[in-house]
C-alpha cells in the first residue's frame, strides 16, 4: 500500500480515551458534590480533588473528546469504510449529550455517570436521536439516498 495511510483508529484510541477520563472525572465531581464538606473522609483520594480542578478537567476531556469524534467524522478511512462524512453532521446532538452529562454531573444530580445515563430522560433521547442519525446516514448513502455533501476538505 502506498501513500499516506490514515489516523482514525489511532483517533478512536484517543477519543475513548478522553471519554473514560471524562467519565471518571464526572463520578469524581459528583461524589465532591453529593458529600460536600466530608468527602475527604468519605474516600481518601477525593481530598486531592477540588471543584474547580475537576470541572476544568471535565472541559478539558470533553473537548478532546470532541475534536477526536470531529477529526474521526472527516477522516478518510471514515468515508472509506462508511461511504460517507455526514456523520460530521450529529455533531449537535454529540455536544448536547457532553454538554448535558457535564451540567448534571456538576449539579450532583446524580450518583454518577451509570446513574446519569440509565435515568435522565433528555440524555437518553439525545443518545438515541445520535445512533438513530449515524445509523441512517450510513444507511442512506449505501441506498443512494443523498443528505448533503461536505465540501472539498
Amino acid at each position: 500500500m502506498t501513500g499516506v495511510q490514515t489516523c482514525a483508529l489511532p483517533i478512536l484510541i484517543i477519543c475513548t480515551f478522553a471519554l473514560c477520563l471524562f467519565l471518571g472525572f464526572g463520578k469524581r465531581r459528583s461524589e465532591i458534590e453529593q458529600l460536600g464538606e466530608e468527602s475527604e473522609f468519605f474516600r481518601e483520594t477525593l481530598a486531592g480533588y477540588t471543584p474547580e480542578l475537576l470541572a476544568h478537567m471535565l472541559d478539558v476531556t470533553s473537548g478532546l473528546a470532541i475534536v477526536c469524534f470531529l477529526l474521526y467524522a472527516m477522516d478518510d478511512r471514515t468515508l472509506r469504510i462508511f461511504g460517507t462524512n455526514n456523520i460530521v453532521y450529529t455533531t449537535p446532538l454529540v455536544l448536547y449529550c457532553i454538554f448535558r452529562f457535564s451540567a448534571l454531573i456538576q449539579k450532583g444530580r446524580f450518583s454518577g455517570p451509570v446513574q446519569l445515563i440509565l435515568r435522565d430522560r433528555p440524555f437518553q433521547i439525545g443518545l438515541a436521536l445520535w445512533v438513530l442519525c449515524c445509523i441512517g446516514i450510513i444507511y442512506a448513502n449505501k441506498l443512494g439516498i443523498s443528505i448533503g455533501t461536505i465540501g472539498a476538505y
